[in-house]
């Protein structure tokens, strides 16, 4: 009846419009018993023409022959597989044939045949290759055919590396075609080989397994061979460990790893060159964990060998060389990781000489196909191929003016990303993030901080600011403190109820090791108990990388207790005695063989301590500004008032916002001139005293509060920065009112670092995913 119905004009008025949608519809009429003969002319109507049916009847038709055809699409096999699912089974069967992979076929044919599936043409051909497949001849054949695409280049190479692997697979299998096999074998590795020396992106450690594949040439594989490696006879050798003995020297050590100083380059620097090779080598034990050296001085390391191997081609070469040195015979994991990190840094920066470059490729690859790296360092290893591809065959492109930047991750090692100067920090993350295969989960998870050398804080980046405004900045900074500058990436804030993503173990490594970062810079006092059990938790966890430590009972010495205790920790407490309780504790912990449950276990742990997850900054609080202060106000009067207004709008308040007096929040009636510690984490915005004596970690620490949320008593409202003051209007109860409303009023907050206070709240919010309006 409603398709029936004449449509109402824009015109129509709509007493009509309801009289006609109140009449009574027509009885329907008759179904005629049988069709007219097509030879007689239908009678002419005496009724009027019918009008159009309205569009929205239409739309609605069109909807429901619409939902009938999906529904016969769901019934397109004999199961009810959809169109869709029968198109994918058919998709997988194609990219099977396109690479003879026999197992793919035989699981897709199985399932396509359970289903159903009625393409005829390529169900026929799937079933005609897989039997193909089991014979000796065809495999023959392919296995020629495809090795001559690979050798001509013909078509696309990853496809014909797949094809290649594929059929050396099935035939190995079937123990057929050997002859085949030996010369396919040898045409894939020589093709792996040419593309490791050309790959800037490490796609192919995706494609191919390096660890099945010969890729070492030996030509390349004895360093010993190297021309301007010194004579191992006549080489000083390394120090003395104690002042009696005697040094290690000869082939046996020169290019072993070992912990004592060199005597002497292992190359030909020059004389000019020698005491520097001695104390970049030097430098590299610290870096590498075989020289006690505190940790803030040591994360430095790397950027000052890169620097020196940096000044000539041949101090590079040398430094190469003390790099393989000490990655060959390491037993410390942490170490060979540390060494790995340093090779990264160096590849991104220098180009070995081209007498060395084979050396280095061939030391690379050749530890790829060892198969006995860590996860981690695989992936470092791999970025190490891409890079030094990247440095050595670099060409400068005049309509692509891009220049390589390095980013710092929280396990100190890099990534080399090519920018414009026209991209921002914003366009830079993502590039990192994409590089390092991080699934983007929620928006500004990940962001790009400023580290300057020396400083132990991370100073967060503006998104919007392009690369050619920072690193002008940075250039700058450099040239009136000597200090380099550089970004570091990480999360822009770890939250208390999150866990480690044990399906992602980048992001959880990444993690961790932030919210490690943060404890071991924690500045607070904390109960000593708590902490020391925090701290043999880290050492049970890290046992392996202090084992020399741990087996002589030197745990309590300069720089080893600081990678277990935040530095405020050891003031006030015996070295000795805590560094025998974390020992005592690691002893008697349970064994956990899963390095990741373990890191869980001690990241719940870090979640409880009061600020995990926060950036946090000195200063106190001002009341009246005086002339130099008053132009660095950004919340003037007039704006405090509008806030106001504001208010007592929103919350329809019973006082009128002209009877609010403008009165500053007190954050600490009892000590109003002390120095405060400001916290911004995910929840909000908290005060601390500066000068707190250890407190308990349940809660009994002093503190002021306002949040984020919008149905909090007390909340963070406004904010912004100037210079060195940043203000704020929070909502809290005015003592002085009759009323326990909540009103706003204002606090002023003296610190060096106002702007970073202003943008880390504005920068917070946003990672909340609420849209950052003034109140």
């Amino acid at each position: 009846a409603a398709e029936a119905a004449p449509a109402a004009t824009a015109a129509t008025p709509a007493a009509e419009v309801d009289a006609a949608s109140a009449a009574p519809a027509p009885a329907p009429a008759p179904a005629a018993a049988a069709p007219a003969p097509a030879a007689a002319a239908a009678p002419a109507s005496t009724e009027a023409p019918k009008p159009p049916a309205p569009a929205a009847a239409i739309a609605k038709s069109v909807e429901r022959e619409k939902a009938r055809e999906e529904r016969r699409s769901r019934k397109s096999t004999i199961t009810g597989l959809s169109k869709d699912d029968q198109t994918k089974i058919l998709l997988d069967l194609m990219s099977a044939m396109e690479t003879y992979d026999v197992a793919k076929l035989h699981s897709v044919l199985g399932q396509a045949i359970k289903q159903g599936v009625k393409e005829e043409t390529t169900m026929r051909e799937a079933e005609e290759m897989f039997s193909n497949l089991e014979g000796e001849e065809y495999l023959i054949d392919k296995l020629e055919q495809v090795s001559q695409d690979i050798e001509k280049k013909l078509g696309d190479q990853s496809r014909n590396l797949k094809s290649i692997k594929n059929l050396i697979d099935q035939a190995v299998k079937l123990d057929v075609a050997r002859d085949a096999v030996a010369l396919a074998k040898l045409v894939r590795e020589k093709a792996v080989r040419e593309r490791a020396r050309q790959t800037v992106k490490g796609k192919l450690f995706e494609e191919v397994d390096i660890e099945e594949l010969n890729l070492v040439d030996e030509a390349f594989s004895n360093l010993f061979q190297f021309k301007n490696l010194k004579h191992p006879h006549t080489w000083r050798g390394h120090q003395a460990s104690w002042i009696f003995g005697k040094g290690d020297s000869g082939s046996v050590a020169m290019l072993r790893h070992n912990v004592n100083p060199l005597k002497e380059a292992l190359t030909k620097v020059g004389s000019s060159y020698e005491s520097v090779a001695c104390d970049a080598f030097l430098s590299m034990l610290g870096w590498m964990y075989n020289k006690s050296t505190p940790e803030v001085h040591r994360v430095n390391l790397s950027r000052e060998i890169v620097e020196v191997a940096k000044s000539d081609t041949r101090i590079a070469d040398e430094i190469f060389v003390q790099v393989m040195k000490q990655l060959t015979g390491n037993p410390l994991p942490r170490s060979v990781s540390a060494g790995w990190k340093l090779m990264l840094n160096l590849v991104q920066h220098v180009s070995p000489s081209h007498d060395l470059h084979e050396y280095v490729h061939v030391f690379i690859m050749k530890a790829l196909a060892s198969g006995s790296s860590v996860t981690e360092d695989r992936a470092i290893m791999e970025q190490c191929i891409a890079d030094l591809n990247k440095t050595v065959t670099e060409e400068v492109d005049d309509e692509d003016e891009t220049f390589p930047i390095q980013v710092m991750l929280m396990d100190h090692s890099y990534r080399r990303v090519q920018v414009h100067k026209e991209t921002t920090v914003e366009h830079l993350c993502e590039m990192v993030r994409e590089q390092l295969k991080l699934r983007k989960t929620t928006v500004n998870e990940w962001s790009l901080f400023q580290c300057t050398e020396g400083h132990p804080g991370h100073r967060l980046v503006n998104t919007e600011h392009t690369m050619e405004g920072i690193l002008g900045r940075w250039a700058k900074l450099k040239q009136q403190t000597g200090k380099a500058t550089w970004f570091i990436f990480k999360r822009r804030v770890l939250k208390t109820k999150e866990i480690l993503d044990a399906a992602n173990p980048t992001h959880a490594k990444l993690t961790y090791l932030q919210a490690l970062d943060d404890y071991l810079k924690y500045p607070l006092r904390e109960h000593i108990g708590w902490m020391t059990e925090v701290a043999g938790r880290i050492l049970y966890l890290e046992r392996h990388n202090f084992k020399k430590e741990i087996e002589e009972k030197r745990l309590h010495e300069p720089g080893v207790l600081e990678h277990f205790f935040p530095p405020v920790c050891l003031d006030k407490s015996t070295r000795k005695q805590l560094g025998e309780n974390i020992l005592t504790i690691m002893k008697q912990h349970p064994e956990i063989p899963n390095r990741l449950v373990m890191m869980s276990r001690l990241f719940s742990l870090f979640q409880k301590l009061p600020l995990f997850g926060a950036q946090y900054w000195l200063g106190r609080q001002i009341f009246d500004l005086d002339e130099r202060e008053l132009v660095k106000q950004t919340i003037s009067d007039n704006k405090y008032k509008q806030a106001q207004h504001h208010w007592v709008k929103k919350h329809k308040m019973t006082l009128k916002a002209d009877e609010l007096p403008m009165r500053h929040f007190v954050i600490d009636d009892e000590q109003k001139d002390q120095q405060f510690i400001l916290v911004v984490d995910y929840h909000g915005i908290r005060f601390l005293r500066a000068n707190q004596s250890d407190q308990v970690i349940s809660g009994q620490r002093w503190y002021k509060g306002f949040l984020f949320n919008e149905e909090s008593f007390e909340r963070v409202l406004v904010w912004g920065a100037k210079s060195n003051l940043v203000q704020l209007i929070v909502s809290a109860q005015d003592s002085s009112l009759s009323t326990k409303d909540r009103v706003p009023m204002r606090i002023n907050f003296q610190s060096p670092a106002a702007v970073d206070i202003a943008y880390a709240l504005h920068a917070t919010y946003q990672c909340r995913g609420q849209e950052v309006k003034a109140e």
